[in-house]
């Protein structure tokens, strides 16, 4: 299975990239209660954390520089394999 973030859609009316930043992502098996957003909004997270399926935290490259050589996102959840980034 393959999810893409930040890519529309191709059934929207036309396929394009997200124009905007994503600091975090975060993929749960489970729904969180307000207190855990509200406690987990604003930094990273302790790894383990229940129901945590997939964490990519994007730290990679150098902020406004070329980063066409970042292609990995490791998942700092330990449960699956490395993503794949895209023109980062």
């Amino acid at each position: 299975m393959v999810t893409k973030i930040g890519y529309t859609s191709t059934n929207f009316p036309s396929p394009s990239a997200f124009q905007g930043s994503i600091e975090e992502v975060r993929l749960w098996n489970r729904a969180l209660c307000a207190g855990e957003i509200q406690n987990n909004k604003s930094g990273e997270i302790q790894t383990p954390q229940n129901g945590l399926i997939s964490y990519y935290k994007m730290n990679q490259g150098y902020l406004n520089s070329s980063n066409t050589n970042e292609n990995v996102l490791p998942d700092a959840s330990g449960n699956n394999n490395q993503g794949q980034l895209n023109n980062f």
